[in-house]
């Protein structure tokens, strides 16, 4: 028995039994541009690009303006209350290990939020703080820092299987696009 796949009017064969793997939300029909592959391709050569230029400018210091790497409320006032998009002399001071913390404090702010009744959403702010942290993340990654990503991965399937905004889509589809496609994530 087989089970024909079917992806834009490309056919190919599947065997049967396949191989069960965990179930993840499916997306959302709008979370999907009509052609997906070649969107992912374009972005990812464009991030490479600004990921290139900003890791030239990357010097990690300590930067006496911003909160210590484990001042989890300092850093949620600085990025999220006052709605402080990310400077490039801010990116550019912070070493992997407050990267990685970073990109923790925001997975944890997006799935603890204070109404647990709202679906999580990544905000306009939110998307350049990930997108820059992103940017300037050690690759290949340490195990904190795969670890981290990797529940972005998911927390990312979840968010496309929502309806949203367009700008909310655009924004997750970005976000799964770079751990996925170039650090190499996997949906677990």
């Amino acid at each position: 028995m087989h089970d024909v796949l079917r992806a834009n009017d490309l056919t190919c064969v599947a065997p049967q039994p396949v191989v069960s793997l965990p179930s993840f939300p499916k997306p959302h029909p709008r979370a999907i541009p009509e052609h997906w592959e070649e969107w992912q391709e374009h972005f990812l050569k464009a991030f490479i690009s600004a990921r290139k230029t900003a890791k030239e400018h990357q010097r990690p210091y300590s930067n006496p303006s911003l909160p210590g790497s484990n001042d989890k409320q300092a850093w949620y006032d600085f990025c999220m209350r006052k709605q402080s998009p990310p400077s490039s002399s801010v990116i550019t001071s912070l070493d992997n290990v407050a990267i990685t913390k970073l990109l923790s404090y925001f997975l944890e702010w997006l799935t603890e939020g204070e109404d647990s009744t709202q679906k999580p959403t990544i905000s306009q702010n939110t998307h350049q703080w990930l997108y820059s942290l992103l940017l300037v993340l050690d690759s290949p990654l340490l195990d904190d820092s795969a670890s981290v990503l990797s529940k972005f991965l998911s927390l990312c399937c979840t968010l496309r299987s929502l309806e949203q905004t367009d700008a909310d889509i655009a924004s997750v589809n970005i976000i799964y696009t770079i751990i996925s496609k170039f650090f190499g994530q996997t949906e677990q």
